[in-house]
């Protein structure tokens, strides 16, 4: 699925955000969804919480989603 170029931005934002105040990764992808309106971005956020709490690489879970992702943020 591909999402807009903004609500990827929205989301690393976030990230960054949560990261640099100690929050883990995993528990800031659960804040994010949980807060996510849109149903195609929050069904995204919560494939990518999944992965990652299955133990995944967060590049990993980003990379199944090619479409909505570019190389360098997947990197």
């Amino acid at each position: 699925m591909k999402i807009p170029r903004l609500d990827v931005i929205h989301l690393a934002t976030q990230l960054a955000i949560m990261i640099e105040t100690g929050v883990t990764i995993s528990e800031a992808l659960q804040c994010i969804s949980a807060q996510t309106v849109k149903p195609q971005m929050k069904k995204l956020i919560e494939d990518l919480s999944q992965q990652v709490q299955g133990g995944a690489d967060f590049s990993a879970a980003l990379s199944r989603h090619r479409a909505s992702f570019p190389v360098l943020f997947v990197a």
